[in-house]
């Protein structure tokens, strides 16, 4: 889990570990949203319904929290 999850942090890692035009799914936290302008697809899922936040491409998985 990061301990700063603001955009200035993340867009980095996503950045790096992400190909550009991935569809990513998150929670619907607004810190994602600027997703489709980093170049990537953005779908959001409900955590009400205990589905967690995890960004998936080309088999490399890993938690944003």
């Amino acid at each position: 889990m990061l301990a700063n999850v603001q955009q200035t942090t993340i867009k980095p890692i996503i950045t790096a570990a992400v190909t550009p035009g991935t569809l990513v799914h998150t929670d619907e936290y607004g810190i994602y949203a600027r997703l489709p302008a980093w170049g990537h697809q953005h779908k959001t899922v409900c955590q009400e319904r205990n589905v967690s936040t995890t960004l998936i491409q080309a088999g490399l998985e890993f938690r944003l929290g």
